[in-house]
C-alpha cells in the first residue's frame, strides 16, 4: 500500500491512537475543554476530513465487509483525534505559565572614574508552561540607575544577536556617571506571562588622584650660568588642572614654577645660578585638587662669589677696620652656610656686608634673617640704604614686623622713618640701650605692624607711594604729639607715642591707633550726619584771604567727589569726628567723639588718614598783609596719587600773594616734624 499523503510519516495511526488515548485520561474533568473542542474542529477539520477521505479512498464502488470495517476504523480514528486535538488546545493555551524568568551574569565595572561610560551586561533566560527554555519570551528588559543624590534614571537593555539570545546590554553616558558616590543597579526582565525577574548591583564613581608614571631632574649636577630641566609624565581619569614645581633654592628660599605641557610631558627649565644643592618636588593637580607628589630631586650647582664680597667688605669705608675681619669671616661663613653661588647686583653685595656687620654687633639674626634681606635686595636694588645704621633698622624691620618685607618701600620708609625718630630727635634715647628697646618694641614696631597688617589685609594699597610718603604713613611724628583719645596736642615725646599704640582697657583692650581706625572706617561705612558733616567740611577752608587756592581746592572737591574719590574729601573734614548737633532746647544730642581745637586740627587729620592709607601734610603760612597771624591747613593724598587742599596747588598760592607787598612763608610739615620753607625756587 502507497503511503498516504494525508498522513505523517512520524507518527502510525496506532500510535497516535495510543497517545491520544493517554493524553485524555490526563486530562481534567471538569468539562472546560468542550468550549475549546468546537473552535478545534474547525480550526483542524481540514485534518481529520483529509484522514477520512484518505482511508475512504481505498473504497472500492461496493466495498466488502472488510472495507467497511477499515471505514468504522477510520471514523473511530477521527473521533479520538478530534479529542486529541481538543486536549492539546486546551494544554497548549489555558495552562498557566508560572516560571518566572532568570538573571544571571551580571557584569559591570565596579568602579569608574567620572564622566566615564559603564556597560552592564546580563543574561536573562525563561522557561515556557512546559518548562521549556524560550528566550524570545523575554518582552522586556530594563536597567534602573539610582545616583547617589536618590535620582532613579531607567534605560531600557537591548537584546544581543537576535530574538533567540539570552545577552542583554546597556551603556551609561558620562551624564550618568558624572556624580561620585556609589549608584545602585537593579536589572529587570519581564516574560509574556507578566512574570518577572530582579537582579540588584552597585557601582562606585570615584575620581582618583592623578598618576606619575615617569619624572625626574636633568642633569644632576650644574655648573653656574647653565641650566637644569625638570620634567613629569602623568595623567588623571578627569583631567590635569596643573603642573608645577616647588624648588627650594640653598638658602632656603623656596619657589613654585608652572610645568608646560611640550605634548608627552610637563617641563620646565631652570637657570643654575646659585651654588650648593637645589631642592625640587613635582606636582600634579587634577580638577577635584587631588594632588600627587613625586620627589624630592636633588641638583648640585657650583661656583664662587667668595672674592666679589672679599673685596666689598675690605674696600666699604663705612665698615670700622676693626670690625672688617670679623664681617668678612661672617660674610664668608654665609656664603659658604647657604651655598650661595651668585649676587646679582652690588647693592645685594652691600646688603649682606652690612647685615653680616649687623650681626656682629647684635648676633641675634640668623642666616635666614640675612638672606630674607638681602635677596629682597638682589631684586630691588634701589631700596638699598645708605649707612649702617639704616641697613640694622632695615633687617630688625623685617624681623620683627610680619610681612614688611614683602612692601619695598614701606621697609625702607619705616627704616628711614625710625632713623629720624628714634635716633636723630632723641626718642631712642642717647645710646641708651634700654630706651632704645622700649623705642622700638613697645613704639616703633607696633606703629610700624599695625599699618603694614592694614595693607596686607586690602583695606588700602602703597602701590605709587614715594619713600617720604611711606615715612609719613607709618609713623608720623604726630604719633608723638597728638593724644589721639582726647584730641589735645603736646610736645613730642615717647610716652605719648606708645600710649597711642598700647592697648587701652578703655577702649575695650584695643589701642587708641585701632580704636580711631575703627571709628573712622565705621563713620564713613554708615554715611550718615557725622560723614555728611565731613563732606561738607571737607568743602571748606579757612584761607580766606587766598581767593585762587580757595577755588582751586573747590574745584578739586567737586572733581573728586564726582570721580568716586569721597574718602580724600572725608578725611579733609577729619571723619566728622568733632561733629555735634543741639536740639530744639540747646542741649547736644549728637556729641562730638573728639573735641579737636581748631588749630590743631591739620595734625590730627594726619592720624584720621592713616588707617585709610591716606597721607596727610600740615602746611603752616601767614595771612597775606597787612595780617601777621598764621594759619595752618593740611593736604590730602588722593588715591590717584596727587593732593588736595587749601595749598595743594601752588601756582594758586603764588598767584595770590604775587600783588602781595610783603611775601608770605609758607612751610611743608616734613615726616621727621620739621617744617620747610616753599617758594618758587623750591617748589
Amino acid at each position: 500500500m502507497a503511503h498516504n499523503p494525508y498522513i505523517p510519516k512520524s507518527h502510525s495511526t496506532y500510535d497516535r491512537t495510543r497517545e491520544l488515548r493517554a493524553e485524555m485520561r490526563n486530562a481534567k474533568h471538569d468539562g472546560s475543554w468542550r468550549k475549546s473542542l468546537r473552535k478545534l474542529e474547525k480550526l483542524n477539520s481540514i485534518d481529520l476530513e483529509s484522514l477520512i477521505h484518505g482511508m475512504a479512498a481505498y473504497l472500492p464502488k461496493n466495498p466488502s465487509k472488510r472495507d467497511k470495517i477499515l471505514l468504522i476504523a477510520a471514523a473511530t480514528l477521527f473521533a479520538t483525534a478530534t479529542i486529541g486535538a481538543a486536549y492539546a488546545y486546551y494544554t497548549n493555551h489555558n495552562q498557566v505559565d508560572k516560571y518566572a524568568p532568570k538573571i544571571s551574569n551580571l557584569k559591570y565595572s565596579p568602579d569608574i572614574s567620572p564622566g566615564h561610560m559603564q556597560s552592564i551586561n546580563f543574561t536573562a533566560t525563561d522557561a515556557d508552561a512546559h518548562n521549556i527554555t524560550r528566550p524570545e519570551n523575554i518582552v522586556k528588559a530594563v536597567v534602573e540607575i539610582t545616583s547617589p543624590s536618590g535620582h532613579a534614571v531607567n534605560r531600557t537593555a537591548s537584546r544581543v544577536g537576535g530574538l533567540e539570545s539570552s545577552l542583554f546590554s546597556v551603556d551609561l553616558n558620562a551624564t550618568q556617571t558624572a556624580q561620585e558616590g556609589q549608584h545602585k543597579i537593579r536589572a529587570i526582565v519581564e516574560d509574556k506571562a507578566g512574570n518577572a525577574a530582579v537582579e540588584r548591583g552597585n557601582f562606585t564613581v570615584t575620581d582618583k588622584p592623578p598618576k606619575i608614571d615617569a619624572a625626574g631632574i636633568s642633569p644632576a649636577q650644574a655648573k653656574k650660568g647653565g641650566s637644569f630641566t625638570l620634567y613629569v609624565k602623568g595623567s588623571d581619569d578627569v583631567g590635569v588642572k596643573e603642573a608645577y614645581a616647588k624648588v627650594s633654592f640653598p638658602n632656603a628660599s623656596k619657589i613654585k614654577v608652572p610645568l608646560a605641557f611640550n605634548g608627552t610631558h610637563y617641563t620646565t627649565k631652570l637657570p643654575a645660578d646659585r651654588k650648593g644643592n637645589y631642592t625640587v618636588e613635582l606636582y600634579l593637580i587634577d580638577t577635584k585638587n587631588q594632588t600627587v607628589i613625586q620627589g624630592p630631586y636633588k641638583v648640585n650647582v657650583y661656583t664662587l662669589v667668595e672674592e666679589q664680597v672679599r673685596n666689598q667688605v675690605l674696600n666699604d669705608r663705612r665698615i670700622p677696620s676693626e670690625l672688617k675681619p670679623a664681617v668678612l669671616a661672617s660674610t664668608l661663613k654665609l656664603l659658604d652656610d647657604l651655598n650661595i653661588t651668585e649676587l646679582k647686583n652690588i647693592e645685594s653685595v652691600w646688603a649682606l656686608g652690612n647685615c653680616s656687620r649687623v650681626r656682629v654687633e647684635k648676633p641675634v639674626y640668623s642666616d635666614t634673617d640675612i638672606m630674607q634681606l638681602v635677596r629682597k635686595v638682589e631684586l630691588n636694588p634701589d631700596i638699598a640704604m645708605k649707612t649702617p645704621r639704616l641697613w640694622s633698622n632695615m633687617l630688625r624691620l623685617s624681623t620683627s614686623v610680619g610681612d614688611i618685607i614683602e612692601y619695598p618701600i614701606l621697609l625702607t620708609g619705616g627704616a628711614e622713618q625710625v632713623d629720624c625718630l628714634l635716633y636723630d630727635r632723641g626718642l631712642a634715647g642717647n645710646n641708651n640701650k634700654t630706651q632704645e628697646e622700649l623705642a622700638w618694641n613697645k613704639f616703633a614696631i607696633p606703629a610700624i605692624d599695625y599699618i603694614v597688617k592694614l595693607v596686607n589685609n586690602g583695606n588700602f594699597t602703597v602701590n605709587g607711594f614715594s619713600r617720604e610718603e611711606a615715612r609719613r604713613l607709618l609713623l608720623p611724628i604726630e604719633l608723638t604729639e597728638m593724644d589721639i583719645k582726647t584730641g589735645e596736642q603736646y610736645e613730642s615725646s615717647l610716652p605719648l607715642g606708645i600710649k597711642n599704640v598700647t592697648p587701652d582697657s578703655d577702649l575695650n583692650g584695643t589701642s587708641p591707633q585701632e580704636w580711631l581706625g575703627k571709628t573712622v572706617y565705621r563713620i564713613y561705612n554708615e554715611k550718615g550726619a557725622r560723614y555728611e558733616r565731613a563732606i561738607f567740611l571737607g568743602n571748606r577752608t579757612w584761607g580766606g584771604n587766598y581767593p585762587l587756592c580757595e577755588q582751586s581746592h573747590k574745584e578739586k572737591v567737586k572733581f573728586l567727589l564726582e570721580n568716586g574719590d569721597d574718602i580724600s574729601v572725608f578725611i579733609y573734614g577729619n571723619a566728622g569726628l568733632d561733629y555735634y548737633k543741639n536740639g530744639p532746647d540747646g542741649s547736644v544730642i549728637v556729641p562730638p567723639i573728639v573735641v579737636v581745637k581748631e588749630q590743631h586740627t591739620p595734625h590730627y587729620m594726619v592720624l584720621v588718614g592713616r588707617p585709610m592709607g591716606r597721607v596727610v601734610v600740615p602746611h603752616s603760612a601767614k595771612y597775606l598783609p597787612p595780617s601777621k597771624e598764621s594759619h595752618s591747613e593740611s593736604i590730602v593724598r588722593t588715591k590717584n596719587g596727587d593732593y588736595m587742599g587749601l595749598w595743594a596747588d601752588l601756582d594758586a598760592y603764588f598767584s595770590d600773594c604775587a600783588n602781595a607787598s610783603a611775601q608770605p612763608t609758607l612751610e611743608r610739615r616734613t615726616p621727621d616734624g620739621h617744617y620747610i620753607k616753599v617758594d618758587s625756587k623750591s617748589r
